[in-house]
């Protein structure tokens, strides 16, 4: 610890409040700042309110409630939040000792779009602020309280849509950095988006939403759900006019809120459909389509680090109720209709793959690995400072791959601070992975190209070029082409595909 017996204060602007931090190593950290007002009673299911100004001193020594969520949720596994609650606006900070315009790091957690926590264990930020960054880790409403439409909302809403509040929380978010970070060392013109999974997929669509205009300079996508679809305003509210009126449902209690995710989000759908409870196309926070603002280049053209894991579906596919190959076989033609062969060509259960593998395989690819691959692309043709990864790192003694969020740990340097009871150990080529991938995160946030020691991060291209990180790190083409190049064929047609599968 620091031998300094004050801790650190900042004050947001000259007239604003106070923020008293701890001290954590050379680091300093403040926990829980509030960045919005809290959604609750009349603000709930609004856009987040921006915070009253006033003075006074904010105790940022503790971390903030998480947001509501179902606790089995991984993204709440190794939360340190004292609880949760609907009051979940909070960021965390940290920051070197003597930081003064330091490249700054916004983290999205991932979590399905109904879990998640800024507080994990994991996402730690004082060892990458150790290289000399600034590290910003978000909560954000999640499940119904993040996602829910219906029309009653819209009638009240000055745009006349509803939904995505949890994508407004993050756009919130970055304002509040554009506006406050300077007086904790960072730079508010040189700010990273960085996130996994859900995280990752909600900068994706804010690069293209005319609300996070000029709020992100550079973005790192881990595992994104990318070019999956969205689901129209329209159907999602009536799916949430199902749940009953809108006055009832301001008045359900936290574990009723949970409980609506069950009945938006059932636990089984088609690998091809939208998302039944997350980002929703709505003309105004998003107004078009991933592939369309990608492909057309209706996107802001930032510097792109993106990648995906060896094993993106194991978890996911394991979770799933085929219990025959049969089953499994009729479930992938009921997904992709006319395209049905050509999908079980890939995606087929033989032998010498076995159902697991082939689970895993086509969630893997459909929910990720595709998506990745083609984002990537689209970037690569208007930014050139677009760069790709594959992690296929395995710990020592571990046999299977690596699966969807085993990189984490790596970026953030909390491979001693393990919550989620792994049984094999890392080792000393883990701990040198995670210094490069550190030493690249954090330089790509610094000027907008990973530096990797010993050698060179290629920019992907027409060739797809890709860093693959694990017991070495070399560039070769991004794997698993045969079948994304199917994927991409298929699911890159559009609304009309998707429609028609489910």
């Amino acid at each position: 610890m620091r031998d300094d017996p004050f801790p650190p204060i900042v004050r947001l602007s000259p007239r604003g409040a106070e923020v008293r931090g701890a001290w954590d190593g050379r680091v300093r950290v403040f926990r829980g700042v509030p960045y919005a007002r809290p959604p609750v009673g009349p603000l709930r299911w609004r856009p987040p309110a921006p915070l009253e100004p006033g003075r006074g001193t904010i105790d940022a020594t503790a971390f903030g409630p998480d947001p509501l969520q179902a606790e089995r949720n991984p993204g709440y596994l190794g939360t340190r939040a004292s609880g949760q609650s609907e009051d979940c606006l909070h960021l965390n900070v940290w920051t070197p000792a003597e930081a003064e315009a330091l490249p700054v790091m916004v983290w999205s957690p991932g979590g399905g779009f109904v879990g998640g926590s800024g507080s994990n264990v994991t996402y730690d930020g004082r060892r990458l602020a150790e290289r000399g960054v600034v590290v910003v880790t978000i909560n954000y409403r999640v499940g119904a309280l993040g996602w829910l439409c219906h029309p009653e909302l819209a009638e009240r809403s000055e745009h006349g849509v509803s939904g995505n509040y949890g994508l407004l929380d993050q756009v919130a978010a970055l304002r509040w950095v554009r506006e406050h970070i300077a007086g904790f060392g960072g730079d508010p013109g040189n700010v990273t988006a960085f996130g996994h999974s859900a995280g990752a997929t909600s900068i994706s669509y804010l690069l293209t939403s005319p609300l996070a205009a000029g709020l992100i300079d550079k973005a790192i996508l881990q595992s994104p759900g990318a070019m999956r679809g969205l689901m129209p305003h329209d159907e999602a509210a009536a799916r949430g006019a199902a749940l009953g009126r809108l006055e009832d449902l301001l008045t359900l209690s936290d574990a009723e809120l949970i409980g609506l995710d069950r009945a938006l989000a059932p636990g089984f759908r088609k690998v091809v459909g939208p998302r039944a409870l997350g980002p929703v196309l709505d003309g105004w926070a998003l107004p078009r389509e991933e592939w369309d603002a990608y492909g057309q280049g209706l996107v802001r053209p930032v510097p792109l680090l993106i990648g995906a894991v060896a094993d993106e579906g194991e978890v996911i596919g394991r979770e799933q109720p085929f219990r025959t190959v049969e089953t499994y076989l009729a479930y992938v033609r009921d997904c992709f209709g006319e395209e049905d062969d050509a999908a079980l060509a890939h995606y087929g259960a033989g032998a010498a793959s076995g159902l697991g593998r082939a689970v895993s395989d086509l969630f893997g690819d459909t929910q990720f690995v595709f998506g990745v691959r083609a984002l990537a692309r689209a970037m690569a043709r208007i930014q050139p400072r677009s760069f790709l990864y594959w992690f296929d790192a395995r710990r020592a003694g571990q046999a299977a791959s690596p699966t969807h969020g085993d990189e984490l740990p790596y970026v953030f340097g909390t491979l001693d601070e393990p919550f989620d009871g792994q049984s094999a150990p890392y080792g000393p080529g883990d701990r040198a992975l995670s210094d490069l991938m550190m030493t690249a995160w954090t330089s790509f946030a610094r000027h907008g190209a990973p530096e990797v020691v010993g050698g060179a991060w290629p920019a992907t291209g027409g060739d797809d070029t890709a860093l693959y990180l694990g017991t070495r790190a070399h560039a070769a083409a991004f794997p698993r082409a045969a079948p994304l190049d199917f994927l991409e064929r298929v699911l890159g047609r559009g609304a009309a595909v998707r429609q028609a599968s489910g």
